[in-house]
């Protein structure tokens, strides 16, 4: 909890991730209902709670909040905060003030787009709302909603050495459950498809499909993909 500009410990409350921005505005984890764990920043405001968040690590930089679940990088619209770094692997940089931007070294910033913004009413929202990235790629997820009700997806695709983009995984009707971005620049969905078909795609081959699929349980797991079907494992090379 914030007093004044240094955190107050409550007693009895997990916090972890805790972040302090120039401006006063504090970010922070602390344990949910039913093994969840929430994402929260001072004013009331809350982000995301949910099983499966990584309880080490939130990012802030420029009114956007990054954590880690379900091997993608979670990101949101929070409070007004200075622009900044907003992760970084190896050589690459995601900046943020109020949009999103990748840059590889000392090179030039590729726009990435406006993170995701829920709102303050139930209409629906949109914009990233995930990323990965995997030596120069970065992958970035597009996901809109309408009153509680997908209104299609993407992910974008950014080779930061050559700036090249590319989508993949696009629907206009439904959604990207969870991605994963392979070494070689090419990604793994699952979704559901237009149709409310339910796939594992690589980009735009249909792995694997049918009602059985568990689009949650896609993972990477050393060079293969892994996912269930009807209940048991299936896997492939990564691409």
């Amino acid at each position: 909890m914030r007093r004044g500009r240094e955190i107050e410990r409550v007693p009895g409350v997990d916090f972890s991730a805790v972040r302090l921005a120039r401006n006063g505005v504090a970010t922070w984890q602390q344990a949910g209902t039913g093994g969840a764990r929430m994402v929260a920043q001072s004013g009331g405001r809350l982000l995301e709670h949910a099983v499966g968040i990584d309880p080490g690590y939130v990012g802030v930089g420029g009114s956007v909040v990054a954590w880690r679940a379900a091997g993608m990088i979670r990101v949101r619209l929070g409070r007004l905060t200075p622009a900044g770094v907003l992760v970084r692997a190896g050589e690459v940089r995601i900046e943020a003030d109020r949009k999103l931007r990748a840059r590889l070294g000392d090179g030039a910033a590729v726009p990435l787009g406006a993170p995701y913004d829920s709102g303050d009413t139930s209409s629906g929202g949109d914009g990233v709302d995930a990323l990965a990235i995997e030596g120069q790629f970065v992958a970035a997820r597009y996901s809109a909603d309408r009153s509680g009700t997908s209104a299609g997806a993407l992910l974008r695709i950014v080779d930061l050495s050559t700036r090249a983009a590319r989508n993949v995984c696009e629907t206009v009707s439904g959604y990207v459950q969870r991605f994963v971005l392979a070494p070689s620049g090419r990604a793994v969905c699952a979704m559901r498809a237009d149709g409310d078909q339910l796939q594992i795609r690589a980009e735009n081959d249909v792995l694997d499909q049918g009602p059985g699929l568990s689009l949650d349980s896609l993972v990477r797991r050393g060079n293969e993909l892994v996912w269930v079907k009807d209940g048991l494992e299936r896997t492939a090379p990564l691409p």
